[in-house]
């Protein structure tokens, strides 16, 4: 009798499964996706905290002091067309 014709089917051999793909892809960034996402949330947290801060409001008071400084030295030095602003300028600069 011939070995094809026999009552069992020859067997095939058994191969294995690769690896899922997607849960090696998971696994490989899964640390550094977790560390981004904590890093931008203790960033949003400090700029909160910062805002909240009572410096801030000493911050905002610094900078309008100083733009309002900076208006007046434009005023005071700013560009001279003519020779009477270049006395005023000059006059300004002794009184100080």
């Amino acid at each position: 009798m011939h070995t094809e014709f026999s009552a069992h089917p020859p067997q095939r051999p058994a191969f294995k499964r690769p690896a899922p793909i997607p849960s090696v892809r998971l696994r490989r960034w899964s640390i550094p996706l977790l560390a981004l996402a904590i890093g931008t949330y203790g960033y949003t947290r400090l700029g909160a905290m910062q805002a909240d801060s009572p410096y801030q409001v000493s911050n905002q008071l610094a900078e309008e002091e100083r733009l309002r400084k900076n208006a007046q030295l434009m005023e005071a030095y700013g560009y001279k067309d003519n020779v009477d602003d270049l006395q005023k300028a000059l006059e300004a600069y002794e009184v100080q």
